[in-house]
């Protein structure tokens, strides 16, 4: 746990003489090639030290340096398929052979989590949080890899069904990791039991093996690159400052990444914290900081803010945020564009372009990013591609509609084939345009009957089905848009009969009032209070939940299950979707402000990770 009252040079000091060792090994285990270990445990530690010295560190800083460390280790297992993971030499006792090709047969994911309690030691609720499967998925992977274990060392077969429940806790109790209750429980079931007893010292020879293993040490220069860290930083600090003030003010996130299952921070302080999201681990959340000075990273399980990335466009699993930082000179204005690593914080040059742009999205797998100009007026769209890195396309915005492309409202379809973008008319009506962006070019564009005297519009797409849904905060009604045949289809009052005594949710340029869920139902934070539920197929109002709170924001869980709100307050909420039932509040008095963005968290898009176990961009 962090002592506020350290000075960050001391705790940094620490973290380098516990864990350097360790934590260069561990990554020698999981990627098997000495200098990407080695690059992987200098960028894990100048993450620390980044966030020790802004004061961004609220959690356990073992928890950041083993997630930024194993992020940056199963991304480059992604890549690449000549990675396996470290193999002892041939000479080796065959037992350990034995023991690490069991472990081989497993995920990389996997692997960080057997790895991380059994042969490191360091428990399962880091295990957990750093591989991002959860400390209970990390206890279940230990185990199932002793018992493989257990099996080719021809183990007696359990003798009876009380075996079967004794052999987790003993797999568990290898580790650490059992209760004075399940140590009295374990030692009686020993006593009169053979079978168990041979488990039990199988168990305890498979860490033992694990943890025998001769491993490269750290070197002399990479201990030292890690020790100076401060102070190279301090050496580098005026041109890094300068370089983040850039990206920060560069144009407001267009989509906010919900990543699946990264991992749970426990509570500090007598702060509550809970579950959320699919398997056993906390959704993590990137949210928008006021003011659109960055994205703030934080864990859903308890509202707490674990770090901070400049502004831009995420990717869909949530790797990189590209990013857009335009000079103004008398000869004119360029765009240099950049892509950073969330996890390491790496910062890739992507080249220039001509005028005054900003990115509004971004498809990887087709090598593509978008720009708006803002030079001229959020009328044209560029196609930059990322390997010539030169634009390849441009799309003009369609007659009679200005800004056509505004940043503010712009907002990909789940599937990431159409981007829809709200301008307006010269008479000031509300316009929503579709573009294809496989084609592309614009294929539609639908006018709102009237531009809202207050509050503000939010679009939010629901499948590749052309059909986009525009929010509007000050008037509490939704409407259904069909840009490629030009009209509104549907429009729905979310409010009901209730007064509006409180001011729109989102302000003048609402982001992440409206979410929409797998399930096709919607939920939109209202001006007369509560969280309407809609069900987009029979488009109708299904329930407004908490109808007597106000909420400025709503986003849904991956595994619909849970809301995440911030209310009116500024306090940071979590209810079940269903009932409304508030399951996790984080008060005014830590919460308000409480990420930097003052209650603003911005719509989130659901996608995962190749940190899990499911599959990246499918």
């Amino acid at each position: 746990m962090i002592d506020r009252d350290v000075p960050a040079t001391i705790t940094y000091a620490e973290l380098v003489e516990q864990h350097l060792e360790r934590l260069f090994q561990y990554l020698v285990l999981l990627i098997g090639d000495r200098d990407l270990a080695e690059a992987g445990t200098l960028a894990a530690f100048q993450r620390i030290w980044s966030e020790l010295e802004s004061g961004n560190v609220f959690g356990d800083a073992e928890d950041i340096l083993y997630w930024t460390a194993t992020r940056g280790a199963l991304g480059r297992l992604g890549r690449s398929r000549e990675l396996r993971g470290y193999l002892p030499p041939t000479t080796a006792d065959d037992r350990l052979i034995t023991a690490t090709g069991i472990i081989g047969e497993f995920g990389p994911q996997q692997r960080a989590a057997i790895f991380l309690p059994a042969w490191g030691g360091v428990g399962y609720a880091l295990a957990g949080r750093a591989s991002g499967v959860g400390a209970g998925r990390a206890r279940d992977l230990a185990f199932a890899a002793r018992q493989e274990y257990r099996t080719e060392r021809r183990s007696l077969p359990d003798a009876t069904p009380t075996c079967a429940e004794i052999a987790p806790l003993l797999s568990a109790r290898a580790d650490g990791e059992v209760s004075s209750t399940d140590e009295a429980r374990i030692t009686a079931h020993l006593e009169g039991c053979p079978v168990c007893t041979q488990t039990a010292a199988l168990y305890d020879e498979f860490g033992s093996l694990l943890r025998g293993m001769r491993l490269p040490r750290v070197s002399e220069t990479l201990a030292e690159d890690v020790r100076s860290e401060p102070q190279e930083r301090r050496r580098r600090q005026p041109a890094g400052w300068r370089r983040m003030l850039r990206l920060a003010i560069g144009p407001a996130v267009l989509t906010i990444i919900l990543i699946l299952g990264v991992f749970l921070l426990q509570g500090f302080g007598g702060e509550p914290t809970i579950k959320t999201g699919t398997g056993r681990t906390s959704d993590l959340l990137f949210t928008r900081e006021a003011g659109g000075g960055g994205l703030a990273i934080v864990d859903s399980g308890s509202g707490r803010r674990l770090g901070r990335l400049p502004s831009g466009a995420l990717t869909a699993d949530g790797r990189q945020v590209y990013s857009s930082v335009a000079a103004c000179p008398a000869a004119g204005c360029t765009t240099s564009l950049s892509a950073e690593d969330t996890a390491t914080l790496e910062t890739t040059s992507l080249g220039r372009v001509d005028g005054q742009t900003a990115v509004v999205g971004v498809d990887p797998g087709a090598g593509r990013l978008y720009l708006a100009d803002q030079g001229a007026g959020w009328g044209r769209l560029l196609v930059y591609d990322l390997a010539a890195r030169q634009v390849r396309d441009t799309i003009v915005a369609p007659p009679g509609v200005d800004g056509a492309f505004q940043p503010a409202q712009a907002t990909l379809s789940p599937g990431g084939g159409s981007l829809f973008t709200l301008g307006s008319s010269p008479d000031g009506q509300p316009v929503v345009v579709e573009t294809d962006l496989r084609v592309p070019r614009v294929i539609g564009a639908a006018s709102l009957a009237a531009p809202p005297t207050d509050g503000g519009i939010e679009l939010v797409a629901a499948g590749d089905t052309g059909r986009v849904y525009a929010s509007e905060t000050g008037t509490g009604r939704l409407h259904e848009v069909d840009s490629a045949v030009g009209q509104v289809v549907r429009t729905l009052e979310l409010s009901g009969r209730a007064a509006a005594t409180s001011p729109p949710p989102g302000g003048n340029n609402p982001r992440g009032t409206v979410a929409v869920g797998p399930e096709g139902r919607l939920y939109a934070a209202v001006r007369t209070g509560g969280i309407a539920v809609v069900d987009l197929g029979r488009f109708e109002v299904l329930r407004r939940l908490n109808a007597d709170r106000d909420y400025t924001t709503v986003s849904l869980s991956t595994d619909g299950r849970e809301l995440y709100t911030v209310d009116s307050g500024g306090s940071y909420v979590v209810l079940d979707a269903t009932t409304g039932e508030q399951l996790l509040r984080r008060g005014t008095g830590q919460a308000s402000c409480f990420l930097g963005i003052c209650g603003t968290p911005e719509q989130l898009n659901l996608s995962g990770t190749s940190m899990l176990q499911v599959n990246r961009g499918e």
